[in-house]
């Protein structure tokens, strides 16, 4: 409802698409990220990490057909959000 270019089909089309956002993520995207932060000095890691979770977002976008986001600039503002939870789950685990 927020957001009407982010459409999702059912719920069990929500739930794959967080688990598989969850799982690339903690592969890929770590595997992506962690070269700019070395090159950063982890100065730009909320930028880092919001950056390559809309093309982790993109990528489930194409394997999912339940799944659409029109546009990367509305996967970006999805993985802000996504950023900001793990910014504070980070803050508050560590």
């Amino acid at each position: 409802y927020l957001l009407p270019q982010i459409k999702v089909r059912n719920y069990k089309t929500a739930l794959w698409v967080a688990f598989i956002t969850a799982i690339l993520n903690a592969t890929v995207g770590f595997l992506l990220s962690l070269p700019f932060n070395i090159i950063t000095l982890w100065l730009f890691s909320f930028i880092v990490r919001i950056l390559v979770t809309g093309i982790i977002i993109k990528i489930v976008d194409y394997l999912f057909k339940g799944f659409e986001v029109m546009g990367f600039k509305y996967a970006l503002i999805l993985a802000v959000a996504l950023a900001a939870g793990g910014t504070l789950f980070d803050f508050l685990v560590y």
